[in-house]
């Protein structure tokens, strides 16, 4: 008997090393509860011993492997080694993002700090035919966005069945009739065909300005127009703010007057 119970404690310690490698919590308690008795116990652990020795050293070495080894996949090594060195590294990104993007420029009012409050991003600049002037007529595409970058609506139509139908394939203006917010206008003028451009408008720059044209033609386009209208007025129980608005517009064509 007592030959029994030295088996026993050794084999249960065996198998406890074992498990906390090779079984998860939840099995280890599951096991615990199935053994009746320490003569079924005992045989039980010597079993879980035995295959400790095969498969322990494996699972020990699975477990101690550095994830953010060089060789593992899907990740790459920081090339900074230091706050410093990733700071001027993030700089240096942002100012080729900043590059490739185009350049930023202010038109406009003059702000408080000193720049035209209209600014906006000339993405793609081309000389093709002659700038677009006061009185011109042009064919433009554009999307209109919020600040945070949510889809409002647009010209081509992104809502189902208007976008399948090419409802509104372009929008003409005619530069300074108010066909779109003055802010877009300041920011459109010496524009060439194949131009696109990102602009910011504030909001006393913008829809008001153009008695809310231009209109979308979809439903959803509608009501989210309608959303920006009451960030700027309030709702009754919220007041409202002055929400800036994103308009991305490529010129398709110019017409000089």
């Amino acid at each position: 008997m007592l030959l029994e119970l030295l088996l026993l404690a050794s084999a249960a310690s065996m198998r406890t090393q074992c498990s906390m490698h090779t079984q998860p919590e939840w099995s280890q308690r599951s096991t615990k509860s199935t053994y009746s008795t320490p003569r079924r116990a005992m045989l039980r652990a010597a079993a879980a011993a035995a295959s400790c020795g095969a498969s322990g050293a494996s699972a020990v070495a699975y477990r101690t492997e550095v994830y953010s080894a060089p060789n593992t996949p899907g990740r790459t090594k920081a090339s900074c080694k230091n706050i410093e060195s990733c700071q001027a590294e993030g700089e240096r990104r942002a100012a080729e993002a900043d590059l490739r993007a185009g350049p930023l420029r202010n038109v406009g009012p003059i702000g408080a700090s000193g720049l035209g409050r209209v600014r906006y991003r000339a993405m793609k600049e081309t000389s093709d035919g002659p700038a677009l002037r006061q009185g011109d007529a042009a064919e433009i595409r554009f999307d209109v966005l919020s600040t945070s970058g949510n889809l409002l609506y647009g010209v081509p139509s992104r809502e189902p069945g208007q976008a399948a139908a090419r409802v509104l394939d372009t929008y003409r203006i005619v530069l300074g009739e108010r066909d779109v917010p003055l802010g877009v206008e300041l920011a459109l003028e010496g524009a060439h065909k194949g131009d696109f451009r990102r602009i910011e408008v504030p909001p006393d720059l913008g829809f008001e300005t153009s008695g809310w044209k231009p209109q979308p033609s979809g439903f959803s386009g509608r009501q989210r127009l309608e959303n920006y209208k009451m960030r700027l007025t309030g709702t009754g129980l919220q007041p409202g703010y002055a929400a800036s608005i994103l308009f991305q517009v490529e010129i398709m064509k110019v017409r000089p007057q």
